[in-house]
Parts: structure tokens; sequence; C-alpha cells
């Protein structure tokens, strides 16, 4: 079947799809479907911002909460079952022929799973390259689990030198373990695509000590008022009772997804979430003035994303396809 994924941005851009398709509305787009299949469908170099929060190889199913607006979502992070794809594989020696070879020992040396995982990781990752514009720059999301293995993968795929930042998001809660200390961060590898990728900085200060005494309280340094650029540490408790919840199991805070954008995309660029679970990415562009492309593989997130919007006060309609279904429709 034949796909348009044409749009149109809010800068009136073409972003996806053949030069001759018919554009739809989409600064605000959301498709139901394999994130892999639509990526492979949008334009060379028409993405500005990246943030994937793929699975972590659990080894889990997770599940929305019952009763919740989640109910119904979820997805499964178990790789150790699954039938490698052969097409897949395929492109993947024939394009890097050494990410292959390190596939294979990660299939030896890692959790269960591991080279399955990898390979549905990297088949994406190339495909995230390949979309975003020079200026644009990837946050791919993970934890301790896999993380190591996916910053050699991303160090083949966009070179080691356009790695900018590890970012630790931290964060508190109850973890009762005799064994090792409570397991409370995740890891953020912030990567370019280029040396001329956009960051802005002052566009996500936030208040520093050191500027409010005036360089720790040397007369001789004038006081700044304008606070710092955070550090690769991010300290943002998102407790089970936060108001921002919806019940999806991996949901994210709009704090971490505003800092993200506000710092790595311009008003009116695009922000593409290939695992868009719980919409969190989409209402944070949202607010920011960003035009937002989301994926995600069940169907729930039609409504989620319905429903956020509109409690935020934003107009609840949106470009819809659900590629499951076949259907197209506003959403």
């Amino acid at each position: 079947m034949q796909h348009d994924f044409a749009t149109q941005d809010r800068r009136g851009e073409s972003v996806g799809g053949d030069q001759g398709a018919q554009s739809t509305t989409a600064a605000r787009r959301l498709f139901c479907a394999d994130n892999l299949l639509v990526l492979r469908a949008m334009a060379t170099c028409s993405i500005d911002l990246v943030y994937m929060d793929p699975p972590f190889n659990t080894n889990r199913r997770f599940v929305g909460s019952k009763g919740s607006p989640a109910a119904g979502a979820g997805f499964d992070d178990v790789f150790g079952t699954r039938t490698e794809d052969k097409e897949d594989h395929a492109n993947l020696i024939h394009m890097y022929p050494e990410i292959e070879r390190f596939l294979s020992l990660a299939t030896h040396w890692g959790h269960k799973g591991s080279g399955q995982y990898l390979l549905f990781m990297a088949v994406r990752l190339i495909e995230v390259r390949r979309v975003l514009r020079e200026t644009g720059a990837l946050y791919l999301h993970c934890d301790s689990t896999m993380a190591h293995y996916l910053k050699i993968l991303l160090d083949g795929i966009f070179g080691v030198e356009h790695l900018r930042n590890e970012i630790i998001w931290c964060y508190t809660g109850p973890q009762p373990s005799r064994q090792w200390y409570p397991r409370k961060h995740d890891n953020l590898f912030y990567v370019a695509k280029s040396a001329s990728h956009f960051f802005d900085g002052d566009a996500v200060r936030i208040p520093s000590q050191w500027n409010a005494l005036g360089g720790f309280g040397n007369p001789d340094v004038p006081k700044k008022n304008r606070g710092k650029v955070p550090e690769d540490w991010w300290h943002m408790t998102f407790g089970p009772n936060s108001k921002e919840r919806v019940g999806y199991p991996t949901q994210k805070p709009l704090a971490l997804l505003h800092r993200i954008i506000a710092a790595s995309s311009r008003e009116g660029e695009t922000v593409l979430d290939p695992f868009c679970g719980s919409a969190t990415t989409l209402l944070a562009a949202e607010a920011l003035g960003r035009n937002w492309i989301g994926i995600d593989v069940s169907p729930r997130i039609h409504d989620i994303l319905t429903m956020r919007l509109s409690q935020a006060g934003y107009p609840p309609s949106f470009d819809y396809q659900n590629m499951h279904a076949g259907d197209h429709a506003k959403g």
C-alpha cells in the first residue's frame, strides 16, 4: 500500500512524502503504525528534532493502568523471542558491516534478546539520522540496561564526534533494595546530526547561586540575573500522584520535554517522537509553538492525545492515520 506522508509545517515547508504528493494540515500529525514504516516514507532532511523513548529491553510487557485514560495502551518490551527480520539484517550488513559485527558480540555478551533489540534500534536510528536536517539533533532516552550498547550504536551511525551529552535524568521514590543502591536515573544521549546543529542554552536557563552572589561573593564580579544553563544531570521528580499522569506505564514529565524542545529547536520547527505512547512530547511541542509528528503502535494514542490537548486548552483536532486499519482522518 502506498501512503502519503507529505505534510506542511508552520513555516509552509514540505515535511515528508513525495514532492508531488498533496499536503495536509500537519503542523500536527499522528500515526498509529510501526514507526519504521513511517520513518522510511519520510523525506530526507525534513525533521528538526527527534526525541526517542523506545523499549529498554526489560523483558516485560507494559500496559496502561486499569480505569485510567491509558487503559488498553501498552507495548511489548520482550525481544528474546522475536524472530529476526532477515531483510533488516541484510540491509544493515550492507550499510554498516561493523555494526553487524557489534550486534553479534552483543548477542553473546548482553541481556537476553540484546541482539534482536539492537537490530530493532539500529534500523530505526539509521532512518532517524536520514530524516534529520543538518541542523537537527536526536535525544535517545534509555536506562542502564542497554545504554552502553546504544552509545556504541550511536557512535557507529552518527559518528563519535557528534555526541554532545550523556544527560542523566535523576528522580526519587521508593525502591527497597538490600543488594544495590536504588536505581533512580535514566540516560539521555543528545546527538547532533552535524557540527552546525542548533542549540539555545539561553532558552532553558535555571536559577544559579553563583549568579545570585555575583561570583560567589566576589565584589569585583557584577551580579547577573540570567541564571545558568543546566548541567548534564537533571533532577526532576515525577511522582505517581502527579496531575500530569494519564496511567501510561512509561510516561515522562512535561518539564523534561519542555527543556529538550526549547533548547534544541526553534518555534515553527518540526519535532518527531516515534514512540509517543503518552503524547507528552506532542503536548510539549504544541505548548512551545512547534510542529509535531507522533507515531505509536497502540490505537489508544489517538484518544490519549485528544484528551491531553483538550485539557491543556489546545484544539483537539489533528491529522490522524491508523495504518493498522487503513484509516486516514482528522482526529
